[in-house]
């Protein structure tokens, strides 16, 4: 059965698990598909583009010319869950004045982990 979230307090404590999480950074692998082509780079990778100022114009120009003019940025978070519930932030950005961002709620149903929700934190 589909959680209702509006009555379902327990997601609140898992966000402020998350919130704690995600001021400390983690390691992440590739183990995408060959077909999404997914690069991972490194903070200082991230910093060579865009330095302390996130998203000016000119540091997209850079990071166009090095990559494809359709790649996004993507920042994902560790997954928190009680073993019912958990929940992630997943964000994209494509530009300064380009992209969303926000919590990405899963639930499972009989030991069968299904998409829940999006809610959004964030859009420019």
């Amino acid at each position: 059965m589909r959680p209702i979230i509006t009555k379902d307090t327990l997601w609140l404590g898992l966000i402020e698990r998350l919130s704690k999480k995600m001021k400390r950074s983690f390691p992440i692998k590739n183990k995408f598909s060959a077909e999404l082509k997914v690069r991972i780079i490194g903070k200082l990778d991230y910093l060579t583009y865009f330095g302390k100022k996130k998203g000016r114009y000119s540091d997209w120009d850079k990071f166009y010319r090095d990559y494809t003019s359709n790649a996004v940025l993507v920042d994902l978070s560790e997954v928190v869950s009680d073993g019912q519930r958990a929940v992630f932030y997943f964000g994209e950005r494509c530009g300064g004045l380009c992209g969303a961002g926000g919590l990405v709620l899963f639930y499972n149903d009989n030991g069968t982990w299904k998409y829940l929700r999006e809610i959004g934190m964030w859009i420019s």
